[in-house]
C-alpha cells in the first residue's frame, strides 16, 4: 500500500513538471515575446498584410514616431511567409530572406523613434521550427550574416553558449551609424534582436535591456 502511494506521488509530480516546468516553452518563444510586447503597451496587429503595409509606409517616409510604443504580431501558417519575406521586416539585410519554410510559429515586435531618418529602431523576432536541425541551420545563417566586415574596425562580435542557449552577437558604431544584433537558439526556437540607429546610439542600450529581460547574453558583451 505504501509503495503504491509513493509511485502515485512520483507520477503526479512528473505530470506537474511536464505541464508546467521542465517541458514548458522556451523563454525566447513567440508567445513569450508577444506577452512581453503587450505588457509594454505595444499595439497588437492580427492581419499580416496590414502589418506589412504599416512597416512599408514607415520605411518609405523615414519617420518612426508611430513605433514609440511598438507594434507586434503573432504569426502562423501562410502569414509567416507574408511578413518574413517582405524586405520591410528589418532595416538591416542580415540575411537575404528572413522567411524559412520550416517555421511553424513566429512573432515580430518592432519599436523605435525616428524622425527625418534620425533616431533608433529595434526589432525582436522569434520563430519555432519543425525540428532542431532546421532551427540550427537558420541560426547558422544568422550567425554568418552578422559577422562584421573586416573593413569596419569598430565592429565587435562574440559567440558561444550561455545557460543552454547558443548566441552570436555583434555591435558597431561607425560614424553616424550604429547597430547591435543578437541571434539566439534554444532547441527548436530561434530569436533575433536587432537595433539600428542614425545619429543616435540609444538603440544599443534598448536591446541590452531586452536581453536582460529575457535572460540572454548581452549584445554589448563582445
Amino acid at each position: 500500500m505504501r509503495l503504491t502511494k509513493i509511485i502515485s506521488a512520483v507520477l503526479c509530480t512528473a505530470m506537474v513538471f511536464s505541464l508546467t516546468g521542465c517541458f514548458g516553452k522556451s523563454k525566447i518563444s513567440p508567445d513569450k515575446v508577444a506577452s512581453y510586447a503587450e505588457d509594454n503597451e505595444a499595439e497588437v496587429y492580427d492581419k499580416a498584410k496590414k502589418y506589412v503595409s504599416f512597416l512599408e509606409d514607415i520605411k518609405k517616409d523615414g519617420n518612426h514616431s508611430d513605433l514609440k510604443n511598438g507594434v507586434v504580431i503573432t504569426l502562423e501558417g501562410k502569414d509567416i511567409k507574408t511578413v518574413f519575406s517582405n524586405s520591410a521586416i528589418c532595416i538591416l539585410p542580415i540575411i537575404k530572406n528572413f522567411y524559412d519554410k520550416d517555421m511553424t510559429q513566429a512573432v515580430v515586435y518592432c519599436k523605435g523613434n525616428v524622425k527625418d531618418n534620425d533616431g533608433h529602431v529595434e526589432y525582436i523576432y522569434s520563430a519555432v521550427f519543425e525540428d532542431e536541425d532546421a532551427a540550427e541551420d537558420y541560426f547558422e545563417s544568422l550567425h554568418k550574416g552578422i559577422q562584421p566586415n573586416a573593413s569596419v574596425k569598430t565592429a565587435k562580435n562574440d559567440d558561444g553558449e550561455e545557460d543552454g542557449i547558443e548566441y552570436s552577437v555583434m555591435t558597431v558604431v561607425d560614424g553616424s551609424e550604429s547597430a547591435g544584433v543578437g541571434a539566439y537558439r534554444d532547441g527548436k526556437t530561434v530569436m533575433l534582436i536587432v537595433a539600428y540607429g542614425h545619429n543616435d546610439t540609444k538603440g544599443l542600450s534598448v536591446v541590452d535591456g531586452y536581453c536582460e529581460d529575457f535572460g540572454l547574453h548581452l549584445i554589448s558583451d563582445v
